[in-house]
């Protein structure tokens, strides 16, 4: 008698039932369908960086649209993209869940991610973060969450308002 049988006498002598991983990988499979586990799977990552990866990727791969999840806060950020001509256009579907955006997409991000964490920024410190993330001097934006709402770096120094880095394109 090895181990494992050991470990499966004493969980059955007391009632329990002892599963292994192979047996609980195979239950797991019966009980969810494989799109309720994409579905946990997308659950985990950070909406915001899904779809710049999106868009990204689309750009790269010569794409002229994409379709990406959609919430108040990634309309947002379309919308100032949309403002820098990142974007040429973007408009919500309603697909019976949270929505999509189908976005048009100009052909001129280089490269686009999110700023984790989320560094809190002040007006003055605005072009320190913008040396960090950007690749040259007035070349791509920033976009920050502030109580002005989601703005870019340029809006931001004008209007002389701080606040959270949400993201970088250019």
């Amino acid at each position: 008698m090895d181990a494992s049988d050991a470990g499966e006498s004493a969980a059955s002598s007391e009632g329990m039932a002892c599963i292994s991983a192979d047996n609980a990988l195979e239950r797991l499979h019966q009980n969810l369908d494989l799109r309720n586990i994409r579905e946990v799977i997308d659950m985990l990552h950070d909406p915001l960086n899904d779809v710049l990866v999106k868009i990204k990727n689309a750009e790269k791969s010569g794409k002229k649209e994409c379709q990406v999840q959609a919430s108040k806060l990634i309309g947002n950020v379309l919308k100032v993209m949309m403002e820098h001509n990142y974007v040429t256009q973007f408009e919500f579907v309603d697909d019976g869940k949270s929505g999509l955006f189908n976005v048009k997409l100009s052909g001129s991000i280089n490269s686009c991610g999110v700023i984790k964490p989320r560094f809190s920024v002040k007006a003055r410190d605005i072009e320190r973060y913008e040396s960090r993330y950007l690749p040259g001097q007035d070349f791509g934006i920033l976009i920050l969450t502030t109580t002005a709402g989601v703005i870019s770096n340029a809006k931001a120094k004008e209007l002389g308002i701080g606040g959270k880095l949400l993201a970088y394109v250019y």
